[in-house]
């Protein structure tokens, strides 16, 4: 329990005060001190140490001896080491004071302290009106107000010794509250039974003691051994009061242990550092005498310790477990940021001795695979052997190339093991040993076969595929209409294509004839008659490819002129009549006519029909009286026009009807008898005349005419 702490200068101080308590003794009480409190809280807690000259300062303004206060602390929280309540987390209470049940009073606290602003502080050092006093810690504060409560709720009524401030200060767990307090103002040199302030005054050993170093093994060198003592002292007192002990510590510019070792000898290794690492580090070792008096701050060292191995880097890029194409080297540099790099051994697949004073090295790799072994040391004592796993595989030249019976060259895409290398030609570095080189399709050709080859260490292998071209050129024709009467001027076109055209020959050949050589592409314009057209087209792998096109039947003749036309003039008409040609021109044969007339000795024909004549007659109405010429052809299926064939001087009227009425009557007779007889009569009236059409008028047309109007 916190107010049971028991310490040896409590044990003694308590046995010190039965002492003087059993004699029937008095307390021989001095003077206090700020910094013999100093001391006493150095060694005895070290939470409020720094503290006594507030302890001092108050205890006098309040007229309360300070190591009163000092003892209450004690014996309520061991010197602030001991929390009052369960729900203080690191307050500034020392003493026990309680704000409610089961917690510490919570309000002391450093800065200024406004509860302070009251007259009856008014001539309290450092007050200031209007804001209080300026407390420099939390500590202080609670001294200032625990002293003043001591006077005036305690001292000022009567409660003037331990004895009697007790019962009324503790009431529960009390049963070691006084001998505490009276420890530490027997420790302190006070009195339990004189508790105003004593008067201030700091006299006596004021001699500091002196650290001897005696033992200093390695001191500016390095080990790796932390058990190992580095150094020793001891402590010389010549003030009087005697060594009370020494503070020690590694690498702390003011060592501030709170236990003060009870000796005057005393020794450090480095493992005895409580945070040890790799690097220097000094010894701090500081004297205590029985007046409190405490020496400088003397060290000694550095002493360097170093607990780790130098390190090992691989530094030619190689990788542990990696398997490599060339022998090397394989280069390392060794690293000891503490004592340094002192060298190494090296070796392959066994752990090497110490060999080389240097923190750089190299080997070469051997074919196969085997671990390196450097075994680093540094200076101070540390070694490691570090080790990697390398594969040393020697390899050569594979070069695969592809060719074809072709002019074209191929380039197939090409695989080594399983693994595809990209189109031929590939050369890369492989592995020594046997490989399977194999070949990937290209349209068209046959693809080589695999092929297995052994690649020698620093020497280039050969390896070619050879595709073989066995597709046949195509010909693509576009042509007219096969077994059908074509027009004149008909062609056939054609494109070649082929895997490889380097080499191509195209030849043409009609119904079986010789064959000619052509281009590539090119037309051909079909003969009269009827036809067939062959193309073949040959590669430079002796790869054919042919095509064979028609019949085509082409006409390129028109119709012959028609045969037989007669004209027989009518009243105000003229009906023509003729025979078909004898020969049609070819397969388009004749669709129909077209009939031409002029007047007799006129300009050029004139077509009389606007749609085709169907027949072999036409019906032409015009004039009575007038001569004409006419002619007629044939027209193919085509729309060709054929020779023309011509009848002249042909009179359009009816025959007999000389004065043009329409009928044939005695007028018409006498004018034809007059016609016979007059040999200036033109033509145009002999033609009238001619009533029998026999093309000449006589008298057999004059009788003709009158047997015709007789017979009416």
């Amino acid at each position: 329990m916190k107010r049971e702490r028991n310490s040896l200068w409590k044990v003694a101080a308590a046995m010190l005060v039965a002492m003087w308590t059993g004699c029937g003794s008095t307390w021989a009480r001095t003077q206090v001190c700020g910094t013999d409190i100093d001391n006493y809280l150095r060694d005895n807690g070290n939470y409020m140490t720094g503290t006594g000259a507030a302890y001092v300062k108050w205890g006098k303004y309040f007229n309360v001896d300070p190591r009163l206060m000092v003892g209450i602390s004690n014996a309520e929280s061991t010197l602030g080491k001991t929390p009052c309540g369960t729900n203080e987390t690191g307050t500034w209470n020392a003493w026990g004071w309680f704000g409610g049940i089961g917690y510490c009073w919570p309000y002391f606290a450093p800065g200024w302290d406004s509860d302070c602003n009251r007259a009856e502080f008014a001539d309290a050092p450092g007050y200031v009106a209007g804001k209080g006093i300026e407390m420099a810690t939390g500590w202080e504060d609670g001294i200032f107000w625990v002293t003043r409560t001591i006077r005036k709720e305690y001292l000022n009524a009567g409660y003037d010794t331990v004895a009697k401030i007790r019962p009324r200060y503790c009431q529960s767990r009390c049963e070691n509250w006084e001998s505490n307090v009276n420890a530490s103002l027997s420790a302190l040199i006070g009195d339990p039974n004189q508790l105003d302030f004593p008067g201030e005054s700091c006299t006596g050993d004021t001699s500091p003691p002196s650290v001897v170093f005696t033992r200093e093994d390695g001191k500016g060198g390095w080990t790796n051994d932390r058990n190992k003592v580095v150094v020793e002292w001891r402590i010389e007192d010549s003030g009087g009061s005697g060594v009370k002990g020494f503070h020690q510590r590694w690498d702390e510019t003011t060592p501030t242990d709170d236990n003060v070792l009870q000796s005057s000898t005393g020794s450090l290794s480095l493992g005895q550092h409580p945070t040890l690492t790799n690097g220097w580090h000094t010894a701090h070792v500081r004297g205590r005498d029985n007046a409190g008096n405490t020496s400088d701050d003397r060290t000694s060292g550095q002493y360097g310790f170093d607990g780790s191995p130098p390190t090992v880097t691989i530094t030619s890029g190689h990788v542990n477990g990696g398997t490599y194409n060339s022998p090397g080297p394989v280069t390392w540099s060794l690293a000891d940021p503490h004592s340094g790099v002192k060298g190494f051994g090296q070796a392959w697949d066994s752990v090497p001795p110490y060999q080389f004073n240097t923190d750089t090295g190299w080997l070469d790799l051997p074919e196969g695979t085997h671990t390196l072994h450097v075994h680093a040391w540094d200076n101070a004592g540390n070694d490691k052997d570090w080790t990697w796993t390398f594969t040393y595989q020697p390899q050569g030249t594979l070069s695969v190339t592809t060719i074809s019976n072709t002019q074209c060259g191929v380039s197939g895409p090409v695989s080594v093991d399983g693994t595809a290398w990209g189109n031929a030609p590939q050369s890369k570095k492989v592995n020594t040993g046997s490989h399977t080189v194999s070949f990937g399709a290209v349209s068209g050709y046959n693809t080589p076969g695999n092929q297995t080859v052994t690649v020698n260490k620093d020497q280039t292998t050969n390896v070619s595929g050879k595709y073989t071209d066995t597709t046949n050129p195509i010909i693509n024709v576009t042509a007219p209409a096969v077994n059908t009467c074509l027009p004149p001027l008909q062609t056939v076109s054609w494109t070649t294509t082929d895997i490889c055209t380097a080499g191509l020959t195209v030849q043409y050949s009609w119904d079986g004839g010789t064959f000619q050589t052509t281009s590539l592409s090119g037309s051909l314009t079909v003969p009269d008659g009827t036809h067939t057209l062959k193309l073949k087209g040959t590669d430079a792998a002796s790869n054919m490819g042919d095509i064979t096109v028609g019949p085509f039947i082409v006409d390129t003749t028109p119709p012959a002129a028609p045969t037989a036309l007669t004209v027989t003039p009518e009243h105000f008409k003229a009906t023509l009549a003729w025979a078909a040609p004898a020969a049609d021109g070819g397969c388009s044969g004749v669709v129909g006519y077209n009939v031409y007339r002029k007047r007799n000795g006129s300009g050029s024909n004139a077509k009389v029909n606007t749609t085709l004549v169907t027949g072999v007659t036409h019906t032409d109405t015009l004039a009575n009286g007038v001569a004409y010429d006419y002619a007629v052809a044939a027209v193919d299926t085509f729309g060709r026009e054929g020779a023309k064939v011509e009848a002249t001087n042909k009179v359009v009227g009816k025959p007999g009807d000389m004065n043009g009425d329409g009928e044939i009557d005695i007028a018409d007779v006498i004018k034809c008898i007059n016609v016979i007889n007059d040999p200036n009569a033109s033509a145009v009236d002999k033609a009238l005349a001619d009533y029998n059409r026999d093309n000449k008028a006589d008298a057999a047309d004059v009788e003709a005419m009158k047997k015709f109007i007789l017979g009416k």
